[in-house]
């Protein structure tokens, strides 16, 4: 229950960044949780052990982390170049 309140965040503050660049927020909130359930649930086929279960949920978290972070510099740099 926790992992989903976290992942509405995660996303409304994907979608915010989007939005605040002039992007397509629907496209980059798409994206995230695409790649989010597609590392969280189909990951779930190519592990043994519980262990290895929670570097999979960890790389569904590094997936939206490296989606914000693109954002994020993908900001930074439109504001230097102007």
């Amino acid at each position: 229950m926790l992992e989903i309140l976290g992942l509405i965040v995660a996303v409304t503050i994907v979608g915010g960044l989007a939005r605040a660049q002039g992007g397509s927020a629907t496209v980059v909130i798409s994206a995230a949780l695409a790649g989010w359930f597609l590392i969280r649930f189909t990951g779930t086929h190519f592990i043994s052990t519980e262990q290895e279960a929670f570097f999979l949920i960890l790389a569904s978290w590094i997936w939206i982390l490296v989606i914000v972070a693109y954002l994020i510099f993908n900001a930074l740099t439109r504001a230097k170049k102007v």
